[in-house]
């Protein structure tokens, strides 16, 4: 039935890899890690797995906490901004950013950009960077938990 080709990013029970070759009883996959690992074609019938490359792009899945004292509008325009000037997130589907939820004392915000398969990790890790210059850029702060501090001398105690 062929659900993956060589060369597709599949993620299957315990591994997520390359594929590299399909045999007649194994299929072979080197790892994100260069690891080379072989599946029995029987095992791989009866596990549900993702293709990651089939559909040729995907979406990420990146969260920030900013100041409840952030002006949202603000910080989202920023975010948005930002991901529009990187050239390896795509305009379609258009990125979403938006509030989530609010904690103690932040807004907690998603933003999900779309990009092609193959830049999903380099985005992954670079973008992190990006978000936090724009919140920056809007004087807005990320959020960090108060927190105090007791020091107990313990020869008084």
């Amino acid at each position: 039935f062929r659900p993956f080709r060589k060369g597709d990013l599949i993620e299957t029970g315990d591994y997520l890899g390359h594929v590299r070759e399909i045999g007649l009883f194994s299929t072979k996959m080197d790892s994100l890690q260069n690891v080379r690992i072989e599946i029995p074609n029987a095992l791989l019938s009866q596990l549900p797995f993702r293709n990651w490359s089939s559909n040729g792009s995907c979406r990420l899945d990146l969260g920030v906490e900013v100041s409840i004292e952030s002006d949202l509008p603000k910080v989202r325009s920023a975010l948005l901004d930002a991901l529009s000037t990187e050239p390896r997130v795509q305009k379609e589907p258009a990125s979403f950013v938006g509030r989530d939820n609010f904690g103690d004392s932040s807004a907690i915000l998603v933003i999900r950009p779309w990009c092609r398969t193959e830049d999903y990790w380099s985005l992954r890790f670079e973008l992190p960077e990006r978000i936090k210059i724009a919140v920056d850029s809007v004087q807005a702060s990320m959020s960090a938990p108060p927190r105090e501090i007791v020091m107990i001398d313990a020869a008084r105690s």
